[in-house]
């Protein structure tokens, strides 16, 4: 089962704050997940209940739901809480979409749920921030165009509103895609010599994520040319990279 483990020091490494919650990297649910995207979604949770009040139901599930019921959830507090590295019950029934299947959203799509009650609570700038970066840090790592991040209602348009606008600071799809854009811009990809040797000798400070974006791979691709099952590496180590 492909996941996704350099999620959280991806997410340290574009400067958000994480919380790693207990046993992320080994949850997921049975079955097959490639991810090729990223989906956005609301909690629907109110907006007196704290910072991650969805914390146990996306952990855990819904009657009917067994959790996980995402990836990533963002918290009121602008904490990126990471939940699981495998595969989620969240995107549901839908499609098909830009190239994912008909039903099968779970298989292929990241799920990021954000605390939000959906109905006239407003999106903080900073909240907004924050959710860019998250979407930029996965698409990167997945090596994805901005067009591979969809809201839940674009999935299920005939079932699902989120994430929902209400007339609360919160932009169209459209136009999350093209703050998106802008920042993918700003976070770029680092030059890297042609004369590449094809080995990549680890730094300190490394990170999976920062070398495959340096030398333009998903992470995935990175992992797997490496025979990788951890994302654990070390001063001196060398890792075949992209000629």
């Amino acid at each position: 089962m492909s996941t996704v483990p350099w999620m959280a020091d991806a997410f340290r490494s574009n400067g958000l704050k994480v919380l790693e919650v207990t046993g992320w990297k080994t949850r997921g649910r049975p079955g097959t997940f490639e991810p090729r995207g990223v989906v956005f979604h609301h909690t629907a949770s109110g907006r007196n209940g704290g910072s991650a009040p969805s914390i146990k139901t996306v952990l855990n599930g819904r009657p009917g739901i067994p959790g996980p019921l995402c990836q990533v959830l963002i918290g009121r507090d602008l904490t990126v809480r990471v939940i699981a590295a495998g595969r989620a019950n969240h995107a549901g029934l839908g499609g098909p979409i830009i190239g994912i299947p008909k039903d099968s959203g779970n298989s292929f799509l990241i799920g990021v749920e954000v605390e939000n009650d959906g109905v006239g609570e407003t999106w903080t700038p900073g909240l907004l921030q924050t959710c860019d970066t998250v979407f930029a840090t996965l698409l990167l790592g997945l090596r994805r165009q901005p067009a591979m991040l969809i809201g839940h209602k674009e999935w299920a348009p005939k079932r699902k509103i989120d994430p929902a606008r209400t007339n609360a600071g919160l932009p169209t799809m459209d136009q999350v895609r093209a703050r998106v854009t802008a920042k993918l811009r700003t976070m770029g990809h680092p030059d890297v010599r042609a004369a590449s040797s094809g080995i990549h000798v680890v730094k300190a400070g490394d990170t999976l994520f920062r070398i495959a974006l340096q030398h333009r791979m998903s992470v995935a691709e990175l992992m797997k040319l490496n025979n990788l099952k951890s994302t654990l590496i070390k001063p001196g180590q060398k890792l075949k990279v992209r000629r």
